[in-house]
């Protein structure tokens, strides 16, 4: 599943286990050491990234693949993964960087660690009042 946002990304296995009417998800067979093209950025007017730019606003292209190795034992695997889309302006045109973002960048049990880190994190920025 890929997700695409203007929004900071939360767990993007959050999305897959609850997804919306918004969410597409797509089922596969995929081989080894393949690649799936994500079409990022696709369809984004370079006025909207100007204004992005100009705004100094991100865009975020994260998700979650579920996946069988046949030749393993184990059932399945994830993979997690975030970018974040940085549009700046360089000598009148517009130009997008890419920069992982610091957290759903993981693969299997280190996702756990992953999200444990990012809830502890939340928890800090956002501590609960007192009743």
């Amino acid at each position: 599943m890929v997700i695409y946002s203007q929004a900071q990304p939360g767990d993007p296995e959050e999305t897959f286990r609850h997804p919306t009417d918004l969410n597409f998800i797509v089922r596969g067979i995929i081989g080894p050491k393949a690649t799936i093209p994500l079409m990022a950025g696709a369809g984004i007017p370079i006025s909207v990234a100007a204004e992005m730019a100009d705004k100094r606003t991100d865009y975020f292209v994260s998700g979650v693949f579920h996946y069988q190795d046949w030749f393993s034992d184990k059932s399945s695997y994830m993979t997690k993964f975030c970018f974040a889309a940085i549009p700046f302006k360089d000598n009148g045109s517009v130009r997008i960087n890419w920069e992982p973002c610091i957290y759903w960048n993981c693969a299997d049990d280190e996702c756990d660690k992953d999200k444990a880190v990012y809830d502890a994190q939340l928890k800090t920025l956002n501590p609960q009042k007192p009743k």
